[in-house]
């Protein structure tokens, strides 16, 4: 699921993927022909999507997945839409054939995917021809820079160790690269810089500036960080456990401003609202009061994720991913609009189709109207 910031996706709902959740019902068009290779999940921008155990909405982890039958929506019964028409005039597929995929991301423009063995990225908007280009070694995750009109990837295992690519939104042409000096596990823009959440801590990347810069070394292991705009600061959460979450301010101060009953949390920020899955024996899935520190009682899908959860920002929704399912939350109440069960791995929304990997490609999913913002 990666979109949010540029991965944010076209929805005013919370997505949450969890193992067996039942209870809503639509459809999907598979695209593409190539078998599947074997598969695992990404580690990079923890992504946690769990696969009934694990790990993932940004860690380079891949799985492969197979086609959903179906996804299910509240007590509105639903069949099979036909494939092509299922897809409103306008929508596509991202023809990625039989590579693994690492991470997606959408903009109002494209879909972007990031895929593995070779290691390429891919920008489908329509046209007959989807364009592609080849990315380091180890590329783990993808950030949307929409005002500077790029898009960065971000690679674990370069030939001189972790990098940050940026590339050209439209031609994917590439622009810079930068060398970093620990990997990236999440990253946000804010103002006029990349933040980046690392292995050793939190770093600054300043529009066209040729290095990054260490915000603090006192914080390592940040697994995630996203904007809070309307605060004028970032949130970012450690990958221990119990995980500490933080607050960064543009002029590089960090705080730490609770503790987080998960472990290897992801964050979303929704319509103001501070979302939290991770993995721990209580409350996989949760929302934080304004100043972020009170934790509010669990939503209905806290009961079937599982151990862990993954979770992803929409417009108007967050989408939680867990070990056998996908569902849309909306993001103010927790309540859950959608769900797809049996689905797994990155997923990016927009324009009203959700895409995942199916058996021989993406496959696309007509999402419910109150699940789109």
């Amino acid at each position: 699921m990666t979109c949010v910031s540029g991965r944010c996706q076209d929805s005013d709902v919370v997505w949450v993927q969890t193992s067996g959740y039942h209870d809503a019902a639509a459809a999907e068009e598979a695209i593409g022909a190539a078998s599947p290779p074997p598969g695992r999940w990404r580690s990079g921008r923890v992504v946690l999507w769990a696969l009934a155990g694990v790990a993932a909405i940004a860690v380079a982890m891949v799985a492969t997945v197979g086609d959903v039958d179906a996804s299910k929506r509240g007590p509105i019964p639903a069949g099979p839409i036909a494939a092509p028409r299922a897809v409103a005039e306008g929508h596509y597929a991202v023809p990625i054939g039989a590579h693994r995929l690492i991470a997606m991301v959408a903009t109002d423009a494209a879909i972007y995917s990031l895929t593995a063995e070779p290691a390429q990225l891919t920008r489908q908007d329509g046209s007959p021809t989807p364009v592609r280009t080849i990315v380091p070694l180890g590329a783990t995750d993808l950030l949307v820079d929409s005002s500077a009109g790029r898009l960065w990837v971000f690679a674990a295992a370069d030939g001189d160790g972790a990098t940050a690519s940026s590339y050209d939104l439209d031609t994917l042409a590439r622009l810079s690269v930068v060398r970093l000096p620990s990997q990236v596990n999440s990253a946000a823009v804010l103002g006029n810089a990349i933040w980046l959440g690392t292995d050793g801590g939190v770093y600054m990347l300043r529009r066209g500036g040729p290095t990054v810069v260490l915000v603090s070394h006192a914080w390592p292991d940040v697994v995630s960080i996203v904007a809070d705009p309307a605060r004028d600061r970032l949130l970012a959460v450690t990958i221990s456990m119990p995980a500490q979450l933080l607050s960064i301010m543009p002029s590089g101060r960090i705080e730490r401003i609770a503790e987080l009953p998960t472990g290897r949390s992801s964050l979303a920020i929704v319509d103001g609202v501070v979302w939290v899955a991770g993995f721990g024996s209580s409350r996989p899935v949760f929302r934080l009061d304004p100043d972020a520190r009170t934790v509010n009682p669990p939503p209905g899908v806290d009961r079937v994720v599982g151990a862990g959860a993954a979770i992803l920002p929409g417009h108007h929704v967050v989408w939680v991913g867990y070990a056998t399912g996908v569902s849309c939350l909306d993001a103010r109440t927790g309540a859950t609009l959608a769900s797809w069960p049996g689905l797994s791995g990155p997923i990016a929304a927009q324009r009203g189709i959700l895409y995942s990997m199916g058996r021989s490609g993406l496959a696309r999913h007509v999402i419910p109207s109150d699940c789109r913002g």
